[in-house]
């Protein structure tokens, strides 16, 4: 699930706080939050660190973070500040030439595959159900079918994977 959250404002007023809950608790639940700076607005630091102060006021703090330097092409040098500084992983983008996007895809993938094991399972045609909350849940890498099942290597938790194991009775 992918959720915006456009539009953290400093000294938010307490009235609008309740309109934000169900935001906030995405938040706090994501398996990964990507920070899209705004690199050609004066205020860009401030702003990041109002992002990062309500992160650690809503208990999100930890979460897995990415921060995302847009603009580099108008704004060059200062998305290099974030590079090293050592709170946060940066990857400068610019949305417009498309620069620097591999390369946040490519850690965007690492982060989400963390903690994930590999796994390899046959399926018959009556276990279909099977096989799809295995697609809506886990990353299928490969996928082939020999006439009689379909054999499945997938990334996946390691509870969904034991839990396959069991419903499966083995694994390829």
């Amino acid at each position: 699930m992918l959720a915006d959250t456009v539009g953290f404002i400093n000294k938010i007023p307490h009235a609008l706080i309740e309109a934000f809950k169900s935001t906030l608790e995405e938040v706090r639940s994501a398996d990964l939050l990507l920070h899209l700076v705004d690199m050609t607005n004066p205020l860009y630091e401030e702003q990041v660190q109002v992002v990062e102060d309500v992160l650690q006021d809503i208990g999100a703090g930890d979460a897995p973070y990415l921060m995302v330097p847009n603009k580099v092409d108008v704004a060059g040098a200062p998305a290099q500040r974030f590079a090293g500084n050592g709170a946060r992983a940066a990857y400068p983008i610019s949305a417009l030439t498309g620069q620097g996007i591999d390369a946040l895809l490519e850690a965007i993938g690492n982060v989400l595959d963390h903690g994930k094991e590999r796994g390899e399972f046959r399926f018959s045609p009556a276990q279909g159900s099977l096989l799809s909350l295995l697609r809506q849940r886990g990353r299928i890498l490969d996928e082939q079918f020999d006439g009689e099942s379909i054999h499945v290597t997938a990334l996946l938790t390691p509870k969904l994977a034991g839990q396959m194991r069991k419903w499966l009775g083995t694994a390829c």
